[in-house]
């Protein structure tokens, strides 16, 4: 046994064998040793405890590696924070291997030393949603993207919860650690999202179903509308989700039910309208993505996401909203 472990401390994770920080973390008091260097570098709150100017920042060794107590810490958050820093990528988990509450203690610490912009690749890949997870689950992954300061992975947390969640949001804020974190308003925002995007899909629905687009060319009998018709046979889908089952209904659920009533196939290419008038086309272009259901979809669910400014009210947006 090494002479500076007792039976009751325990062992040291040499993060850095011959680091010269040994951070004692957490009510455990596990060991983690550093390099300061590393540390400083990647966060403006190491930098200063750890330079010059503090107590701590002096005499620092690889032989003889100073002590510096963490207590609030959590211990396991902090190891996975350092072997990023350190490169030891073999020790880093993958998203799979991290619970959402490990990832939200992860953010937590993040945010306390100022990590986000060191951690901004790798935390990417932590945040992407997972599926089958219940409301506070989601609600910690929003909550860490929101402390990782990660727009692009809090809309697209925001927007699963609105997705696969049928009931109240108010429930997030039952959790003592993300109602410190997470504005009041966010749960509004989402219902009220949730609420506009619904809306939106039973317009898409009740438009397609209609049947009403008119060829341009003035054709009544155009080859184009037809496949147009065929493609979105969507009277079935307004019946099963009329105005009032929409809105009692998982909103995944009506868009999956959407892309897989959609065969849009056949418009990817120049279809003839049979029009013999010279001053007008005879063939209608292939869609764009917009015009697609696919980028439709893709247009509603950019305005039912909810991004870091929208919580915070900063305006504008950076994120594009559609």
């Amino acid at each position: 046994m090494d002479p500076d472990e007792g039976p009751d401390k325990p062992p040291i994770s040499d993060i850095a064998p011959d680091g010269d920080l040994i951070l004692v973390v957490g009510p455990e008091k596990s060991q983690l040793k550093v390099y300061s260097q590393c540390l400083r570098a990647a966060s403006s709150v190491f930098n200063a405890m750890f330079g010059a100017d503090w107590s701590e920042g002096k005499g620092l060794s690889s032989q003889s590696p100073c002590e510096i107590p963490l207590e609030e810490d959590d211990a396991s958050a902090l190891r996975t924070i350092f072997c990023v820093l350190h490169h030891r990528n073999t020790e880093v988990p993958d998203s799979e291997a991290l619970t959402p509450t490990e990832i939200l203690n992860i953010a937590i610490a993040s945010d306390k030393y100022d990590l986000a912009v060191a951690l901004k690749y790798v935390s990417a890949l932590w945040l992407k949603p997972k599926r089958g997870l219940d409301l506070m689950d989601m609600g910690r992954l929003m909550t860490a993207a929101l402390l990782l300061e990660d727009s692009r992975m809090f809309a697209a947390q925001t927007l699963e919860l609105i997705l696969q969640w049928h009931g109240s949001y108010l429930g997030l804020l039952d959790d003592a650690v993300i109602a410190q974190f997470v504005p009041f308003k966010a749960a509004y925002q989402l219902e009220q999202r949730r609420g506009q995007m619904r809306a939106d899909l039973a317009e898409l629905i009740a438009t397609h179903a209609a049947r009403k687009t008119e060829c341009p060319n003035g054709s009544s009998t155009c080859a184009w509308i037809e496949k147009r018709n065929s493609s979105y046979p969507y009277g079935s889908i307004q019946s099963a989700y009329g105005p009032a089952k929409i809105f009692n209904t998982k909103v995944a659920e009506v868009v999956q039910r959407i892309q897989d009533a959609t065969f849009e196939d056949n418009l990817r290419v120049k279809i003839s309208c049979n029009v013999h008038n010279n001053f007008k086309s005879r063939f209608h272009e292939p869609l764009t993505h917009d015009q697609t259901m696919a980028g439709r979809l893709e247009a509603i669910k950019q305005r039912a996401a909810i991004c870091i400014d929208c919580v915070k009210g900063t305006t504008p947006c950076k994120f594009k909203h559609g």
